[in-house]
């Protein structure tokens, strides 16, 4: 039987868009396309995540051949989050839900630590949840198997109890390789699909 459920935040509770963020700042769609490889898609900002580097050495990484263009990128780390990280409402009442029938709520999650601490207030549902593993903190990352290990290790977690739900298959199919049945978050439809799960185990009524 299931009792807990792990949640994603980017594009499951939070909306995590970067596109919309340039797009507020740009209309030229060659220049979105340059920041969204230079900043947002890059491999310098999974080290952000991971928690190895911080905003100041990550925009002299990303901006080496452009140095004149560092300050810029250094306030779009800043800033990115105030056009972005907004609350899901659907996924806010399912979690509601969740707690009140008596699963126990857990996030796994790759997040900045700088940023976390601002996500975290941006939804009155992260006071629901149980704990969690956020990858800047241990410096782990998904979809590598250790960081779901960690969780379930740190919450005393058995995998066949527990269900995962992120918007990326990479991440996901980790957490089935790791023994934890998951769904891909596409839209609403994927909470329903939760919900028909939890029905399924006898768990949820």
């Amino acid at each position: 039987m299931i009792k807990n459920v792990i949640f994603d935040i980017g594009n499951v509770i939070l909306k995590w868009d970067p596109l919309g963020y340039l797009a507020h700042h740009y209309t030229d769609y060659e220049q979105i396309e340059y920041y969204l490889n230079l900043v947002f898609w890059s491999q310098t900002w999974h080290d952000l995540d991971r928690g190895i580097m911080d905003y100041d050495q990550a925009a002299t990484v990303m901006t080496r051949e452009v140095p004149e263009r560092r300050e810029l990128v250094l306030k779009m780390l800043h800033e990115f989050h105030e056009y972005t990280l907004e609350p899901i409402s659907s996924t806010e009442g399912i979690i509601r839900g969740l707690k009140a029938k008596g699963y126990h709520l857990y996030l796994l999650s790759n997040f900045m630590q700088t940023t976390f601490p601002i996500m975290q207030r941006r939804s009155p549902v992260f006071a629901y949840f149980d704990g969690g593993i956020v990858s800047a903190y241990h410096k782990l990352l998904k979809p590598e198997d250790a960081i779901y290990q960690k969780l379930l290790s740190e919450y005393d977690l058995l995998p066949e109890e527990s269900v995962f739900i992120d918007d990326l298959e990479p991440n996901v199919t980790a957490a089935e390789r790791n023994g934890i049945r998951s769904i891909q978050y596409r839209d609403y439809h994927s909470m329903l699909e939760l919900l028909r799960l939890l029905q399924e185990e006898g768990a949820y009524e």
